[in-house]
């Protein structure tokens, strides 16, 4: 019998040049022999752990069970992107002022690159790099958008205060899509015991 999703997880593992320890802690699991016997077929994956697989090795289910040899459609990468934009832009508009007020800002004189905070970029998964580069595209036309305000101080930043729920404004599928990527990332970064 033939053990696509074994095979699956195998070279996608080899291919990050992880561990199979390395791939136990990403799933919350307590020993590499958990994924050994996953890659050889003798444990199921659990669909939970599907899901999990699916966003660290940014493929689609299809892919990782074998019913396709595409990774991520064309028109799944151009929708996430998409997505990914609208959720930074988002979170741009209504939460970032109350999430970095001055005190939390990172204050630098030259623009030579953070190295630190490079080596944590290079570190995520690539759905979460692909919203780091959704932010700063949204950052940067924000920028634009300032820059082009006569008057102003382009750098000032202001907070906005509404008395009524933003997330009321949003379609109810954009809801849950978007409940569906906060559980996902909740699963994801939850604290381990």
């Amino acid at each position: 019998m033939e053990n696509t999703i074994g095979q699956r997880i195998r070279q996608e593992r080899e291919n990050k040049k992880w561990t199979q320890s390395d791939l136990a802690k990403r799933l919350n699991l307590p020993d590499a022999s958990y994924i050994s016997k996953m890659e050889n077929g003798i444990r199921k994956v659990s669909p939970e752990e599907l899901i999990q697989l699916i966003n660290i090795f940014d493929c689609t289910i299809n892919y990782m069970l074998g019913y396709t040899d595409v990774r991520m459609p064309p028109e799944a990468i151009k929708e996430r992107e998409e997505r990914n934009a609208r959720l930074a832009e988002f979170e741009l508009n209504h939460s970032l002022p109350e999430k970095v007020g001055p005190d939390k800002m990172v204050q630098s004189e030259s623009n030579e690159p953070d190295n630190d905070l490079l080596d944590e970029i290079k570190q995520l998964s690539p759905e979460n790099k692909n919203l780091i580069k959704a932010m700063v595209e949204a950052l940067k036309n924000k920028d634009e958008k300032a820059a082009t305000n006569d008057g102003h101080n382009c750098n000032e930043l202001l907070a906005a205060h509404r008395d009524d729920n933003p997330m009321d404004d949003l379609p109810k599928e954009a809801m849950r899509s978007m409940e569906a990527a906060q559980k996902a990332y909740l699963d994801e970064f939850k604290p381990q015991k």
